[in-house]
């Protein structure tokens, strides 16, 4: 018999911040706050590319499920892919 799984453990606001701030480069703020902010998956996110991405609309396009999805964000979360992107 399988037990059911548990449900995912979070994370506290502290252990966000202390998480961010231990965070090397522009890309990988990038990463964490899509994950965070637009609900992708690490792999998800690991397949992204820059023409999944519309800075204008505010939103990813997720092809790692058989229907594409289109997940939205917030201005903060473009502005540090941004940040990526013009600053490496």
């Amino acid at each position: 018999m399988k037990l059911p799984r548990g449900l995912p453990k979070y994370l506290k606001d502290e252990q966000i911040e202390i998480l961010f701030n231990n965070l090397k480069g522009h890309r990988d703020r990038a990463m964490f706050m899509v994950m965070l902010r637009c609900g992708l998956r690490v792999e998800e996110v690991a397949h992204l590319s820059l023409g999944d991405i519309d800075l204008n609309a505010e939103c990813c396009s997720s092809k790692m499920v058989r229907v594409p999805r289109i997940v939205w964000s917030t201005s903060a979360t473009m502005l540090f892919i941004l940040f990526w992107i013009i600053f490496g």
